[in-house]
């Protein structure tokens, strides 16, 4: 194929998510893929859409692209509609722009082949009617030239290869992390048997009850204590119940409960794919705050997936300083932005400009 032109496919409006030769052609692109994670994945995608993008009013968007070289570039995105102080804005983002942690395009082919600055384009081209796009955490390697910058977030990666053993891994850290989590172990034994239980497709009907009756009621909570907001926000429950019900059936969702003699302390709700655990929505009863249950959770969640044989844990965004305390890899990313190339995009770039640096 080499020597052709580029071309893009842009598909838009619901009757997409229906069709199913489409997913059929994208998770056939997913298993070819070498780069490919778990927000590529089409079950996790559809979940999104049908729940926090159909619930807040976005418009779902499937861009499959063909470079020159023949590799084939998908994205997956949706345009979101913002109301301003003085006028709304339509802007393009990935699907899951504000919960998933990568938003790098799924390649079938060879990634390094494609000229990115004129995929960009290509996709800024096709965008009628949008006003703007953001993309916040792309690899420097798919972000182009013309269009990318800095992300201003981090994503920190654990590596898990090689680890024999958690002690193996706190070896690697400061004395006061590796002393602390050590006393925080014993110290919660000296209460009961401790005990992290990982829901798998055997337990699928207790994932969901534990979910349903434990989970959501202290995750709400805490969001609504800490001002987090998440916990009202339009199609997330049913998002998180659509990754409990099928995830954890189909092997793509990570959910575990801490309990510390018979009592749940703590849970972790997150994403898992090719030897990848993604660390989404932890949280711990505040009636066992005196054991540090946070803490604890994320150290028996890394003892648990070496044993289990698990490659990498991706802490997502954020450079929190419990992530920091494990030493992980911050692999750089960028951020691709682009405005309409119209009047009103021009006047809507001059306005964020002046809003930046102001």
């Amino acid at each position: 194929m080499s020597g052709e032109r580029p071309s893009l496919e842009w598909r838009t409006g619901w009757p997409v998510l229906a069709d199913a030769a489409w997913w059929d052609g994208w998770e056939a692109a997913r298993a070819r893929a070498p780069r490919s994670h778990v927000f590529h994945r089409a079950d996790v995608l559809r979940a999104w859409y049908d729940t926090v993008a159909r619930t807040q009013q976005h418009e779902p968007v499937m861009i499959r692209y063909t470079a020159p070289a023949g590799a084939r570039v998908y994205l997956a995105a949706t345009v979101v509609p913002y109301q301003g102080r003085w006028a709304g804005r339509r802007v393009l983002e990935p699907a899951g722009q504000d919960l998933f942690g990568a938003h790098d395009p799924l390649v079938d082919g060879d990634a390094d082949a494609v000229d990115w600055d004129a995929f960009w384009d290509a996709v800024r081209d096709a965008a009628v009617g949008v006003d703007q796009a953001l993309f916040r955490f792309v690899p420097p390697s798919m972000s182009g030239r013309v269009r990318a910058e800095p992300a201003g977030d981090e994503c920190p990666v654990l590596s898990l290869e090689g680890v024999p053993s958690l002690d193996a891994m706190l070896a690697r850290c400061s004395a006061n992390h590796r002393g602390d989590v050590r006393r925080r172990i014993r110290r919660a034994q000296e209460q009961g048997a401790v005990a992290l239980q990982v829901f798998d497709p055997s337990t699928a009907t207790q994932a969901m009850a534990e979910f349903d009756g434990a989970f959501w009621p202290v995750w709400s909570a805490a969001s609504a204590e800490h001002g987090w907001g998440l916990h009202t926000r339009p199609g997330l429950a049913a998002f998180c119940q659509r990754v409990v019900r099928e995830g954890v059936a189909g092997g793509w969702a990570h959910f575990a409960v801490l309990r510390v003699g018979d009592a749940p302390v703590a849970w972790h709700l997150g994403l898992a794919d090719a030897g990848r655990v993604y660390w989404w929505l932890p949280v711990h009863d505040p009636a066992h705050d005196a054991l540090a249950p946070g803490k604890l959770l994320l150290a028996l969640l890394v003892a648990r997936l070496i044993d289990d044989g698990w490659r990498e844990l991706h802490f997502q965004t954020g450079a929190q300083a419990y992530k920091q305390a494990w030493q992980p890899a911050w692999p750089p990313l960028m951020a691709v932005r682009w405005h309409a190339p119209s009047a009103r995009g021009r006047v809507l770039a001059l306005h964020d400009r002046l809003g930046r640096h102001a």
